[in-house]
């Protein structure tokens, strides 16, 4: 069966076949998880899809005292859900459970504009971005972003959901990033703009690669012009997304252009933009005006038809760096 996760820090390897014998197998589905398993992380969200539960995930990197700020303690991370699913034979079985909108997964918000904020979000809110097809089954995805983040949950249910492998170059130095690229013939990339500037300078190039994907932080032009040089056969394109609304809009560059099914799912009132209530995510946290939610984000219009929107700042002082 396809190869599903390969890790190359940790010379890991799991096939699609493994991935169901090990959930299977599996005794013990945590709430609240807070490891630095990567291949834990994602059978342990895949069995609390199976459970019909909501799983916490917490940034691995979060000390104890850390943890007692957004109100998990030791004892909250080693409770665990009963298992109640029956066996799962086949991945198209699996694919189904997933699909299932009874299960939730709780993570929290990067904390640059204080600490950070719990938000729980139905399946429905990851695979409203995911795409399906021919043309992606043979997509092999280098996963850049850490696994509990909004965005490494975005990447992996998109490879998951094709039956892709994924490589996680998350942990890897810049020689190991470039010694995957070349030796997986990764095809599709995800990361942040800090994350591409450590690839360079480069004067090698990386055919194999098609899909270039940025996030998490301004995409400037200069960057841009770098990134062409060595993914030499890559579309490129920026996502816009957040922890409290997922992925929202895609564009090419800097600029974002609204489809029309979605214009009544934003507004902008003085450079401000505002999501509509639907898209969020649920949390006692998010505070909306009615039914808008202000994003944070200072936006210029470049065009009013199609209605399309460069990101220009944000409404506070914090900067994000790496997502």
């Amino acid at each position: 069966m396809n190869n599903f996760l390969s890790i190359p820090s940790k010379g890991i390897n799991k096939t699609y076949s493994d991935l169901l014998t090990d959930l299977n197998h599996l005794e013990k589905i945590p709430c609240i998880l807070h490891t630095k398993d990567e291949y834990k992380i994602y059978l342990s969200i895949l069995a609390a899809a199976c459970n019909g539960d909501n799983i916490v995930l917490t940034d691995s990197g979060l000390t104890e005292y850390e943890l007692k700020e957004i109100g998990i303690s030791s004892e909250d991370v080693l409770s665990v859900n009963p298992r109640r699913y029956r066996d799962i034979n086949d991945v198209t079985c699996l694919l189904g459970k997933i699909k299932n909108d009874e299960w939730s997964l709780t993570l929290f918000t990067s904390g640059t504009t204080g600490k950070p904020k719990s938000v729980t979000h139905k399946v429905s809110s990851f695979l409203r971005s995911v795409k399906t097809g021919k043309r992606f089954e043979n997509n092999i995805w280098g996963l850049c972003y850490h696994p509990t983040h909004i965005a490494g949950i975005n990447v992996f249910f998109q490879a998951f959901f094709n039956l892709n492998q994924i490589v996680f170059l998350f942990d890897l130095p810049k020689d190991g990033i470039k010694k995957e690229l070349r030796d997986s013939e990764i095809t599709n990339l995800s990361a942040t703009p800090s994350f591409y500037r450590q690839l360079l300078p480069s004067s090698e190039q990386y055919g194999s690669v098609m899909y270039v994907t940025s996030g998490g932080e301004r995409y400037d032009e200069n960057l841009s012009i770098e990134l062409k040089k060595i993914f030499v056969n890559a579309r490129f394109r920026n996502i816009y997304a957040s922890t409290e609304a997922g992925t929202i809009f895609t564009g090419d560059g800097d600029n974002f252009r609204i489809k029309e099914d979605s214009l009544n799912l934003v507004k902008i009132v003085d450079h401000k933009l505002f999501l509509h209530k639907s898209l969020l995510g649920t949390s006692e946290n998010l505070v909306c005006e009615g039914d808008w939610y202000d994003s944070g984000d200072i936006v210029e219009v470049i065009e009013s038809t199609p209605l399309t929107l460069k990101f220009v700042s944000r409404q506070n002082d914090f900067v994000n760096i790496g997502g």
